[in-house]
């Protein structure tokens, strides 16, 4: 009796210790989960959710180049860089003369006008004192611009100034004569001058740019259909490069639009379509509209066209950017992913209510790879999935500033659903 009794003691600590061993392997399991993915409450806020796409795009233009071979570098820029420009507006001057040479004799006879004025000091009409008054408003003008089309106006003014002031000295002083030899020399030089000088006229209207990369004749709005990955790539751009500034020659852009092709072989883009309205965050910051305007299917990828209107001045420096393309968003209450439950085609998550954890179903609006933005299906719509009236009166809402559990035990659960 004492040995059954024996054996039966120690089969009932085989037992314990099994049990004990489960109970332990259970424990570290549950901690492992746990720590793998640790279970936390977060409040339901309204917020968004976006779908964004990093890449390059590369800029594409109507732009003309307008430029004479024969001027080299005896040309003068009428406009600043991003100026606007009428059709039929002087842009340009060049010049078939010595043009360097007669600026700088035109200059020197400035000069020996303004010092033949200055030994004139017995003279002080109203007018010479108007005169001086307005060239020192002039100078003083000069010193506060950074504007050079504005200089230069400044300057072509003073000069005008002077020169009246000259005629007037030279009809009152006896050294007169000498004076006016100065400014005749000066007349000639200046009528040889444009003589010998030829305007460029714009065109059509748009912007002023200098910045010339022998582009422009490569990714033009009028073949879209012959851009491809391969031709992209070959151009070998740097994003964010700065176009150089050519001292030769000018070229107009419109600036009401201009087009950006990418690459890409996301889903978003292989589900795109000719007229899709997408936005484009820019490497400044700026987030502009964007309308698809023409798509190049290719293997495993399509080459994408976007047209733009807004931002197309700030873009004329470069041929190539880095931009996100912005699919999609949708605002409502926001969700991490890691929240939600799915059982059988539907979608769950846990709220925290009286320290209970309540199941609740919800309709996923959008979603990317960490949030979603859900609701609450409305009656008709959980008529629909099959859902008696009183099981529709009982289910759970989700409102703003609920807390809901992350990494929820999903066996828990799932247990716990099909009970219901």
């Amino acid at each position: 009796m004492k040995i059954k009794n024996k054996k039966v003691k120690e089969i009932k600590n085989v037992i314990l210790l099994a049990l004990i061993i489960c109970l332990i392997i259970y424990i570290i399991y549950e901690l492992v989960e746990l720590i793998s993915s640790p279970t936390e409450a977060v409040l339901v806020r309204k917020g968004e959710v976006s779908k964004e796409e990093s890449t390059f795009g590369y800029i594409i233009r109507e732009e003309e180049i307008i430029t004479n071979q024969s001027a080299g570098e005896n040309i003068e820029k009428l406009k600043a860089e991003g100026e606007k420009v009428s059709k039929g507006e002087a842009i340009l001057k060049y010049y078939t003369v010595e043009k360097e040479l007669i600026a700088q004799e035109i200059s020197e006879t400035e000069a020996e006008i303004q010092q033949a004025l200055e030994s004139q000091n017995e003279i002080f009409s109203s007018d010479i004192k108007a005169l001086d008054a307005q060239i020192e408003d002039k100078l003083y003008n000069i010193s506060n611009k950074n504007n050079v089309q504005e200089l230069k106006e400044n300057k072509t003014d003073i000069n005008s100034y002077i020169t009246k002031k000259a005629k007037i000295t030279g009809d009152l002083s006896p050294a007169g004569s000498y004076i006016k030899d100065l400014i005749l020399k000066k007349n000639e030089l200046e009528e040889s001058l444009l003589e010998g000088s030829q305007s460029i006229y714009a065109s059509t209207s748009g912007i002023i740019s200098y910045r010339i990369d022998d582009l422009e004749n490569v990714l033009k709005t009028t073949n879209l259909e012959s851009i491809t990955k391969e031709m992209l790539n070959k151009l070998d751009l740097k994003p964010g490069k700065v176009i150089s500034t050519s001292n030769q020659r000018v070229k107009l852009v419109n600036n009401f639009y201009c087009l950006i092709a990418t690459q890409s072989s996301s889903n978003e883009a292989k589900n795109a379509k000719v007229g899709d309205k997408v936005n484009i965050k820019l490497s400044t910051g700026d987030e502009v509209k964007a309308t698809i305007e023409h798509i190049n299917d290719e293997e495993n990828s399509r080459i994408l066209i976007f047209r733009i209107i807004q931002n197309v001045e700030q873009l004329v420096s470069f041929r190539k950017i880095s931009m996100d393309i912005i699919w999609w968003s949708a605002s409502g209450l926001k969700i991490p992913n890691s929240s939600i439950i799915y059982k059988e085609g539907l979608s769950y998550i846990l709220k925290k209510e009286n320290n209970k954890d309540k199941e609740v179903l919800v309709k996923i609006i959008k979603e990317n790879d960490e949030y979603s933005i859900v609701k609450n299906y409305n009656t008709d719509e959980l008529v629909e999935l099959g859902f008696d009236e009183e099981t529709i009166r009982k289910l759970n809402k989700i409102e703003e500033y609920d807390n809901i559990i992350i990494n929820p035990n999903t066996k828990n659960v799932t247990e716990r659903l099909q009970k219901n």
